[in-house]
């Protein structure tokens, strides 16, 4: 659903030159149960690229506009059009444009940028007394690039360590806190180490290094 809106509302406020580029990604960010009857809330976040799509008649309008023009003059006149970024012109001599039959254009394709996941922190220390189980930590994961980022979290062999969540999904440029438990009801006085390794849709897995000392 969130999909079907996301794309509704593209058409309704970009027009029908904009075509959708990929696939529209949508994150579940929040669940709550809004009365008795169980009815539950879900607030969803979708998104998407757009890109402006130049049909032949529209280039080959945009060739007899350019006609003749300075090199200057194409530049101003191409940067002031819809769906245009950026321009370059080439030329093989001179700074006057030919006539539009003589006129190349070429588009390059807009592509997106990668989920790129960053931590914080990269290790965790645990201190308490045999018996009791130190407060919990957390841990932020951030996705600092684009798209959506999809990631796992596993610990390796020792039963004392929990996290929560175990997987998700981020936005763009949004955090999500993993929770780090600790249960030291099987332990005895001293020290034990394990690692948490976190690994993304995209780019390098990340390792959480953790310590726990028993007293």
């Amino acid at each position: 659903m969130a999909q079907n809106l996301l794309a509704q509302q593209a058409v309704n406020e970009l027009g029908p030159n904009y075509m959708l580029a990929g696939s529209i990604e949508s994150t579940v960010r929040q669940i709550s149960v809004v009365d008795i009857h169980d009815t539950v809330s879900l607030l969803v976040q979708a998104q998407g690229t757009w890109v402006y799509t130049f049909s032949a008649a529209d280039q080959q309008n945009i060739k007899h506009h350019l006609a003749n023009l300075s090199q200057q003059n194409a530049l101003q006149y191409l940067t002031a059009q819809p769906g245009v970024a950026s321009a370059q012109i080439e030329l093989s001599s001179g700074n006057t444009l030919p006539a539009a039959a003589h006129i190349t254009i070429v588009i390059k394709p807009v592509t997106s940028a990668l989920p790129q996941l960053t931590l914080s922190p990269n290790a965790l220390t645990f201190t308490t007394k045999a018996g009791n189980n130190p407060p919990p930590q957390t841990i932020i994961i951030t996705n600092s690039g684009g798209g959506v980022l999809l990631w796992t979290i596993a610990v390796s062999s020792p039963s004392w360590l929990s996290v929560v969540p175990v997987s998700g999904s981020i936005a763009p440029q949004e955090s999500i806190i993993v929770t780090f438990v600790v249960d030291v009801a099987s332990l005895t006085p001293g020290t034990s180490s394990t690692t948490a390794i976190i690994t993304p849709t995209s780019g390098t897995a990340e390792t959480v290094a953790v310590l726990l000392e028993v007293l």
